[in-house]
């Protein structure tokens, strides 16, 4: 199991409720736990689920706006893009976040967490963040990503007993379109794995 972005990149350490894990996530799992790993994943290969987002932060974000420089540090104006990452095919877009202005340590709390359902559990789970520019005819400019699968989260759940788990990137990644782009800084999300069903049988939401 991996926790690359879509091109392979490493995305570097990332702490799951305060503990630090390689982003391979397997040197510090026991050998029971990853035999456990296993046989979850065996078991829930082709189960969907739906994801509940909490809050997501970013810190020490690489600035994009006009005026940054080595002398001046700049800004930004952060939004965060979620897509589902399907092997063979194009990454699908799933939702994206209100841009927060002026800043390089953007954060989102949702009082009613965001969901999204019927996606597969094993298929990663993308979080990418930009930089909104406010003139129409500007594209975005890319800030760096991570992603994971969230049957790992599931598993997290399982075995920790805890109704949610933070994960806190200690570094972004890059994507296989902006793999020349510089990213630096932090990002940390807090999520959710509910309603664990086999596809084609929806469970009804706890």
């Amino acid at each position: 199991m991996s926790l690359l972005t879509e091109d392979g990149k490493n995305t570097g350490s990332f702490l799951v409720d305060d503990h630090n894990i390689p982003a391979d996530g397997g040197h510090l799992l026991t050998s029971e736990q990853k035999d456990s790993l296993k046989k979850f994943k065996e078991e829930t290969e082709k189960d969907a689920c739906t994801i509940r987002v909490y809050e997501m932060s970013g810190k020490g974000l690489i600035a994009k706006d006009p005026g940054a420089t080595k002398w001046c540090q700049g800004t930004s104006d952060p939004y965060v893009a979620v897509t589902t990452l399907i092997p063979g095919k194009k990454p699908k877009k799933l939702w994206k976040s209100a841009p927060v202005k002026k800043t390089l340590n953007p954060e989102w709390k949702y009082a009613d967490p965001l969901e999204i359902e019927e996606h597969r559990l094993w298929n990663a789970f993308q979080f990418a963040l930009y930089d909104k520019d406010l003139l129409v005819h500007f594209k975005s400019a890319f800030m760096g990503a991570v992603s994971f699968p969230p049957g790992f989260i599931a598993w997290l759940m399982k075995e920790s007993g805890k109704d949610r788990i933070t994960l806190t990137f200690d570094k972004l990644g890059t994507t296989e379109t902006h793999h020349k782009d510089v990213v630096t800084g932090s990002f940390k999300v807090v999520v959710s794995i509910t309603n664990v069903h086999k596809t084609g049988s929806k469970k009804k939401k706890k």
